[in-house]
Protein backbone atom coordinates (compact mmCIF):
# COMPACT_ATOMS: atom_id res chain seq x y z
CA UNK A 1 0.00 0.00 0.00
CA UNK A 2 1.35 3.51 -1.02
CA UNK A 3 2.42 5.72 2.03
CA UNK A 4 3.06 9.00 0.66
CA UNK A 5 5.94 10.90 2.90
CA UNK A 6 4.50 14.63 1.77
CA UNK A 7 0.96 15.34 1.96
CA UNK A 8 0.47 18.54 -0.20
CA UNK A 9 -2.61 20.49 0.77
CA UNK A 10 -3.14 22.78 -2.14
CA UNK A 11 -7.28 24.89 -1.69
CA UNK A 12 -8.96 25.81 -4.60
CA UNK A 13 -11.23 28.75 -5.37
CA UNK A 14 -11.98 30.50 -8.71
CA UNK A 15 -7.97 30.41 -10.17
CA UNK A 16 -8.86 28.05 -13.35
CA UNK A 17 -6.54 30.41 -15.33
CA UNK A 18 -3.21 29.53 -13.33
CA UNK A 19 -4.39 26.41 -11.47
CA UNK A 20 -2.90 24.11 -14.18
CA UNK A 21 0.55 25.59 -13.45
CA UNK A 22 0.25 24.92 -10.39
CA UNK A 23 -0.56 21.37 -9.94
CA UNK A 24 1.32 20.59 -12.63
CA UNK A 25 4.71 22.19 -10.53
CA UNK A 26 3.44 19.81 -7.62
CA UNK A 27 2.79 16.15 -9.80
CA UNK A 28 6.57 17.17 -11.38
CA UNK A 29 8.22 17.05 -8.56
CA UNK A 30 11.77 14.87 -8.85
CA UNK A 31 10.25 13.48 -5.51
CA UNK A 32 7.83 11.24 -6.12
CA UNK A 33 6.45 9.81 -2.28
CA UNK A 34 3.29 12.34 -2.61
CA UNK A 35 0.23 13.03 -2.18
CA UNK A 36 -1.54 15.59 -3.12
CA UNK A 37 -5.31 16.98 -1.89
CA UNK A 38 -7.08 19.36 -3.98
CA UNK A 39 -9.68 20.66 -1.67
CA UNK A 40 -12.19 23.14 -4.57
CA UNK A 41 -13.85 25.36 -1.55
CA UNK A 42 -16.78 25.89 -3.87
CA UNK A 43 -15.26 27.54 -6.99
CA UNK A 44 -17.92 28.85 -9.23
CA UNK A 45 -15.82 28.96 -12.40
CA UNK A 46 -13.56 26.07 -13.90
CA UNK A 47 -11.51 25.37 -11.72
CA UNK A 48 -13.36 22.36 -10.57
CA UNK A 49 -13.37 21.15 -13.93
CA UNK A 50 -9.02 21.13 -13.89
CA UNK A 51 -8.80 19.59 -10.70
CA UNK A 52 -11.20 16.67 -11.62
CA UNK A 53 -8.86 16.57 -15.32
CA UNK A 54 -5.75 15.99 -12.88
CA UNK A 55 -7.44 14.06 -10.36
CA UNK A 56 -8.59 11.32 -13.13
CA UNK A 57 -4.70 11.22 -14.27
CA UNK A 58 -2.67 11.06 -11.22
CA UNK A 59 -3.57 8.89 -8.75
CA UNK A 60 -1.59 10.06 -6.15
CA UNK A 61 -4.30 12.92 -6.17
CA UNK A 62 -7.21 13.02 -3.86
CA UNK A 63 -10.17 15.21 -4.63
CA UNK A 64 -12.62 17.13 -1.78
CA UNK A 65 -15.44 19.35 -3.40
CA UNK A 66 -17.05 20.97 -0.66
CA UNK A 67 -19.29 24.18 -0.58
CA UNK A 68 -17.21 26.99 -0.07
CA UNK A 69 -16.11 28.31 3.62
CA UNK A 70 -12.68 29.91 3.08
CA UNK A 71 -9.40 29.49 2.68
CA UNK A 72 -8.73 27.64 6.14
CA UNK A 73 -11.63 25.62 6.85
CA UNK A 74 -10.01 24.52 3.02
CA UNK A 75 -6.61 23.96 4.84
CA UNK A 76 -8.15 22.17 7.40
CA UNK A 77 -10.22 19.75 5.37
CA UNK A 78 -7.45 18.97 3.89
CA UNK A 79 -5.67 17.82 6.60
CA UNK A 80 -7.65 15.82 7.85
CA UNK A 81 -7.47 13.50 5.15
CA UNK A 82 -3.87 13.66 5.01
CA UNK A 83 -1.42 10.56 6.04
CA UNK A 84 2.02 11.97 5.09
CA UNK A 85 4.72 12.42 7.87
CA UNK A 86 4.90 15.86 6.71
CA UNK A 87 2.50 18.50 5.61
CA UNK A 88 3.15 20.85 2.63
CA UNK A 89 0.83 24.36 1.84
CA UNK A 90 0.53 25.35 -1.56
CA UNK A 91 -1.77 28.22 -2.59
CA UNK A 92 -3.44 27.75 -5.43
CA UNK A 93 -2.21 30.74 -7.77
CA UNK A 94 1.70 29.70 -6.83
CA UNK A 95 3.83 27.20 -8.09
CA UNK A 96 7.15 25.34 -7.04
CA UNK A 97 10.28 24.52 -8.44
CA UNK A 98 11.10 21.22 -9.34
CA UNK A 99 13.49 19.81 -6.88
CA UNK A 100 11.10 21.91 -3.80
CA UNK A 101 10.20 19.21 -1.60
CA UNK A 102 13.03 16.73 -2.24
CA UNK A 103 15.15 19.69 -0.97
CA UNK A 104 13.10 20.04 2.01
CA UNK A 105 12.54 16.24 3.11
CA UNK A 106 16.60 16.34 2.73
CA UNK A 107 17.18 18.24 5.24
CA UNK A 108 14.68 16.96 7.99
CA UNK A 109 15.93 13.81 7.24
CA UNK A 110 19.41 14.57 7.70
CA UNK A 111 18.69 17.23 11.12
CA UNK A 112 15.72 15.55 12.35
CA UNK A 113 13.82 18.31 11.93
CA UNK A 114 9.84 18.83 12.52
CA UNK A 115 9.79 22.06 10.28
CA UNK A 116 11.83 22.73 7.10
CA UNK A 117 11.45 25.96 5.42
CA UNK A 118 12.34 26.65 1.93
CA UNK A 119 12.46 30.48 0.76
CA UNK A 120 10.96 32.31 -2.21
CA UNK A 121 10.85 34.65 -4.71
CA UNK A 122 7.39 37.01 -6.27
CA UNK A 123 6.03 37.05 -9.52
CA UNK A 124 3.55 39.84 -10.40
CA UNK A 125 0.38 38.39 -12.11
CA UNK A 126 2.49 35.84 -13.61
CA UNK A 127 4.00 38.36 -16.41
CA UNK A 128 6.99 37.43 -16.12
CA UNK A 129 8.38 40.92 -16.54
CA UNK A 130 7.95 42.06 -12.65
CA UNK A 131 9.71 40.00 -10.31
CA UNK A 132 11.17 40.13 -6.92
CA UNK A 133 13.65 38.01 -5.94
CA UNK A 134 14.14 36.33 -2.70
CA UNK A 135 15.25 37.68 0.79
CA UNK A 136 17.78 35.91 2.35
CA UNK A 137 16.48 34.59 5.85
CA UNK A 138 18.01 36.12 9.04
CA UNK A 139 19.13 33.05 10.34
CA UNK A 140 19.57 30.21 7.84
CA UNK A 141 20.89 26.38 7.50
CA UNK A 142 21.27 25.74 10.82
CA UNK A 143 18.84 23.73 13.81
CA UNK A 144 16.30 26.35 15.29
CA UNK A 145 15.21 25.29 18.82
CA UNK A 146 11.58 25.52 19.74
CA UNK A 147 12.01 28.96 22.14
CA UNK A 148 14.57 30.26 19.46
CA UNK A 149 11.77 29.77 17.09
CA UNK A 150 9.33 31.39 19.20
CA UNK A 151 11.52 34.10 19.96
CA UNK A 152 11.42 34.57 16.09
CA UNK A 153 7.81 34.65 15.66
CA UNK A 154 6.86 36.99 18.49
CA UNK A 155 9.77 39.47 16.97
CA UNK A 156 9.13 39.18 13.51
CA UNK A 157 11.15 40.81 11.19
CA UNK A 158 11.23 43.77 12.52
CA UNK A 159 14.40 45.15 10.64
CA UNK A 160 12.54 45.00 7.21
CA UNK A 161 14.81 41.43 6.98
CA UNK A 162 13.18 38.06 6.42
CA UNK A 163 12.76 35.73 9.75
CA UNK A 164 10.90 32.97 8.40
CA UNK A 165 8.04 33.18 10.31
CA UNK A 166 5.56 34.78 7.96
CA UNK A 167 4.11 32.38 6.13
CA UNK A 168 2.90 28.93 5.98
CA UNK A 169 3.44 27.72 2.71
CA UNK A 170 6.29 26.73 1.33
CA UNK A 171 7.28 24.60 4.45
CA UNK A 172 6.92 21.03 5.73
CA UNK A 173 5.88 20.78 8.75
CA UNK A 174 5.40 17.47 10.68
CA UNK A 175 2.03 16.06 10.62
CA UNK A 176 1.97 14.93 14.32
CA UNK A 177 2.75 18.03 15.38
CA UNK A 178 0.39 19.82 13.89
CA UNK A 179 -2.05 17.10 15.01
CA UNK A 180 -1.14 17.82 18.61
CA UNK A 181 -0.92 21.46 18.35
CA UNK A 182 -4.71 20.93 16.50
CA UNK A 183 -5.45 19.37 20.41
CA UNK A 184 -4.37 22.01 22.07
CA UNK A 185 -5.64 25.09 20.40
CA UNK A 186 -7.52 24.51 17.88
CA UNK A 187 -9.03 28.13 17.30
CA UNK A 188 -5.49 29.84 17.22
CA UNK A 189 -3.98 26.96 14.67
CA UNK A 190 -7.38 27.50 12.64
CA UNK A 191 -8.94 30.54 13.64
CA UNK A 192 -12.85 30.98 12.20
CA UNK A 193 -13.18 33.57 9.38
CA UNK A 194 -13.82 36.56 11.51
CA UNK A 195 -10.25 36.36 13.08
CA UNK A 196 -8.55 35.18 9.49
CA UNK A 197 -6.65 38.29 8.99
CA UNK A 198 -3.33 36.38 9.97
CA UNK A 199 -3.76 32.58 9.61
CA UNK A 200 -0.22 32.37 8.57
CA UNK A 201 1.24 34.09 11.48
CA UNK A 202 -1.16 32.43 13.82
CA UNK A 203 -0.60 28.85 12.25
CA UNK A 204 2.76 29.36 13.03
CA UNK A 205 2.81 30.84 16.41
CA UNK A 206 0.48 28.24 17.62
CA UNK A 207 2.56 25.34 16.02
CA UNK A 208 5.81 26.60 17.18
CA UNK A 209 5.51 25.34 21.26
CA UNK A 210 5.29 21.54 19.17
CA UNK A 211 7.78 21.93 17.14
CA UNK A 212 11.25 20.81 18.98
CA UNK A 213 13.43 21.79 15.95
CA UNK A 214 13.32 23.88 12.67
CA UNK A 215 15.31 24.80 9.89
CA UNK A 216 15.51 27.76 7.36
CA UNK A 217 17.12 27.31 3.59
CA UNK A 218 17.83 30.00 1.43
CA UNK A 219 17.16 27.88 -1.58
CA UNK A 220 14.45 28.80 -3.60
CA UNK A 221 11.88 26.64 -4.18
CA UNK A 222 8.59 28.68 -3.88
CA UNK A 223 7.27 31.39 -6.74
CA UNK A 224 4.75 32.88 -4.68
CA UNK A 225 2.27 35.26 -7.32
CA UNK A 226 1.09 38.78 -6.03
CA UNK A 227 -1.86 39.85 -6.84
CA UNK A 228 -3.60 36.20 -7.11
CA UNK A 229 -6.34 34.53 -5.05
CA UNK A 230 -4.24 34.73 -1.91
CA UNK A 231 -2.73 38.34 -2.11
CA UNK A 232 -5.68 40.47 -4.52
CA UNK A 233 -7.54 41.52 -1.35
CA UNK A 234 -6.03 43.55 1.34
CA UNK A 235 -5.82 41.87 4.89
CA UNK A 236 -7.94 43.69 7.42
CA UNK A 237 -6.66 44.02 11.14
CA UNK A 238 -10.51 43.82 12.51
CA UNK A 239 -9.83 40.43 11.41
CA UNK A 240 -7.13 39.84 13.35
CA UNK A 241 -7.90 40.80 17.06
CA UNK A 242 -7.72 36.66 18.08
CA UNK A 243 -4.40 36.67 16.92
CA UNK A 244 -2.90 40.07 17.82
CA UNK A 245 -4.17 39.31 21.59
CA UNK A 246 -2.77 35.78 21.94
CA UNK A 247 -0.02 37.39 20.70
CA UNK A 248 0.66 39.64 23.74
CA UNK A 249 -0.52 37.48 25.99
CA UNK A 250 2.16 34.70 25.06
CA UNK A 251 4.75 37.62 25.52
CA UNK A 252 3.49 38.66 29.05
CA UNK A 253 3.10 34.85 30.23
CA UNK A 254 6.61 33.96 28.73
CA UNK A 255 7.70 37.04 31.07
CA UNK A 256 9.03 38.79 27.74
CA UNK A 257 7.93 42.47 27.88
CA UNK A 258 10.88 43.49 26.04
CA UNK A 259 9.34 41.67 22.92
CA UNK A 260 5.98 44.06 22.89
CA UNK A 261 6.92 47.05 21.22
CA UNK A 262 7.82 44.42 18.32
CA UNK A 263 4.03 43.37 18.62
CA UNK A 264 3.00 46.71 18.87
CA UNK A 265 4.88 47.53 15.92
CA UNK A 266 3.90 45.14 13.65
CA UNK A 267 0.31 45.80 14.62
CA UNK A 268 0.31 49.22 13.43
CA UNK A 269 1.32 48.27 10.09
CA UNK A 270 -1.59 45.49 9.64
CA UNK A 271 -3.75 48.73 11.34
CA UNK A 272 -2.11 50.69 8.25
CA UNK A 273 -3.33 48.16 5.95
CA UNK A 274 -6.85 48.32 7.16
CA UNK A 275 -7.06 51.84 6.42
CA UNK A 276 -5.84 51.58 2.97
CA UNK A 277 -7.60 48.76 2.21
CA UNK A 278 -11.03 50.18 3.26
CA UNK A 279 -10.40 53.39 1.50
CA UNK A 280 -9.48 51.58 -1.40
CA UNK A 281 -11.48 48.57 -1.69
CA UNK A 282 -14.77 50.35 -0.25
CA UNK A 283 -14.63 54.17 -1.31
CA UNK A 284 -17.05 56.62 0.65
CA UNK A 285 -16.72 53.99 4.11
CA UNK A 286 -15.73 57.03 6.34
CA UNK A 287 -18.33 55.85 8.72
CA UNK A 288 -17.15 52.17 8.90
CA UNK A 289 -13.36 53.57 8.98
CA UNK A 290 -14.22 55.69 12.09
CA UNK A 291 -15.84 52.78 13.90
CA UNK A 292 -13.01 50.70 13.31
CA UNK A 293 -10.68 53.47 14.62
CA UNK A 294 -12.96 53.68 17.64
CA UNK A 295 -13.19 49.49 18.51
CA UNK A 296 -9.71 49.60 18.07
CA UNK A 297 -8.86 51.59 20.43
CA UNK A 298 -11.38 50.25 23.22
CA UNK A 299 -10.11 46.74 22.21
CA UNK A 300 -7.06 45.86 21.55
CA UNK A 301 -4.80 44.81 24.44
CA UNK A 302 -1.46 45.89 22.45
CA UNK A 303 -3.07 49.09 22.47
CA UNK A 304 -4.01 49.55 26.02
CA UNK A 305 -0.45 48.45 26.91
CA UNK A 306 1.21 51.22 24.96
CA UNK A 307 -0.61 54.28 26.17
CA UNK A 308 0.53 52.87 29.68
CA UNK A 309 4.43 52.31 28.30
CA UNK A 310 4.55 55.67 25.65
CA UNK A 311 8.07 56.75 27.48
CA UNK A 312 9.52 53.31 27.53
CA UNK A 313 9.14 52.92 23.78
CA UNK A 314 9.63 56.22 22.72
CA UNK A 315 12.43 55.45 20.10
CA UNK A 316 9.81 53.03 18.15
CA UNK A 317 7.91 56.89 17.86
CA UNK A 318 10.24 58.09 15.60
CA UNK A 319 9.36 57.90 12.09
CA UNK A 320 6.03 55.95 12.76
CA UNK A 321 3.13 58.88 12.23
CA UNK A 322 0.69 56.86 12.49
CA UNK A 323 1.72 54.92 15.78
CA UNK A 324 1.40 57.30 17.77
CA UNK A 325 -2.18 58.94 16.12
CA UNK A 326 -3.78 55.39 16.99
CA UNK A 327 -2.13 54.97 20.61
CA UNK A 328 -3.43 58.54 21.18
CA UNK A 329 -6.55 58.19 19.54
CA UNK A 330 -5.81 61.27 16.95
CA UNK A 331 -8.72 60.62 14.46
CA UNK A 332 -7.89 63.30 12.20
CA UNK A 333 -4.41 62.27 11.62
CA UNK A 334 -5.30 58.67 11.34
CA UNK A 335 -7.68 59.00 8.71
CA UNK A 336 -4.90 61.70 7.14
CA UNK A 337 -2.96 59.16 6.55
CA UNK A 338 -5.24 56.79 5.16
CA UNK A 339 -6.17 59.02 2.37
CA UNK A 340 -1.93 59.78 1.62
CA UNK A 341 -1.54 55.91 1.93
CA UNK A 342 -4.20 55.54 -0.62
CA UNK A 343 -3.49 57.68 -3.19
CA UNK A 344 -0.02 56.27 -3.53
CA UNK A 345 -1.45 53.17 -3.96
CA UNK A 346 -3.83 54.30 -6.73
CA UNK A 347 -0.46 55.79 -8.63
CA UNK A 348 1.15 52.06 -8.03
CA UNK A 349 -1.87 50.26 -9.41
CA UNK A 350 -1.48 52.38 -12.62
CA UNK A 351 1.71 51.15 -13.10
CA UNK A 352 1.13 47.82 -13.21
CA UNK A 353 -1.74 47.88 -15.38
CA UNK A 354 0.32 49.62 -17.47
CA UNK A 355 2.97 46.79 -17.35
CA UNK A 356 -0.27 44.27 -17.31
CA UNK A 357 -0.86 45.87 -20.92
CA UNK A 358 2.28 45.88 -22.53
CA UNK A 359 2.65 41.71 -21.39
CA UNK A 360 -0.54 41.03 -22.97
CA UNK A 361 0.19 43.04 -25.76
CA UNK A 362 3.86 41.03 -26.29
CA UNK A 363 1.70 37.65 -25.91
CA UNK A 364 -0.48 38.29 -28.61
CA UNK A 365 2.03 39.21 -30.93
CA UNK A 366 3.78 36.33 -29.90
CA UNK A 367 0.63 34.54 -30.72
CA UNK A 368 0.54 35.64 -33.84
CA UNK A 369 4.01 35.26 -34.83
CA UNK A 370 3.91 31.62 -33.84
Amino acid sequence: MFSPVVSVICPVYNTEKVLGKCIRSVLEQDFKAIEVILVNDGSTDGSLRICQKYAARDERIILIDKPNGGRIQARKDGLLRAQGEYVFFIDCDDYLEKNALSTLVEIAGRHHLDMVAGNHDTVYDNWGLVSKKAVPFDVANTVISKDEWIEILLKLDQRGNNSGGVYMWGRIYRRSCILEAMRCDEAMLFPTSKDSLVEDLSLNLALAQHLQSCWLANEVIYHYRYGGASSRFFPFASKGGYYFNYRYRLCMSMQRQDLLPDVLLHYIRVYGWELVGRLHYQPGSLDGILQFVDREYHDREILSWARLHQSKIGQRWRGHVLMSAVVNHKVDEIIHYARQREAFLQKHYRKMKMVGLYQKIMDYCSFLVG
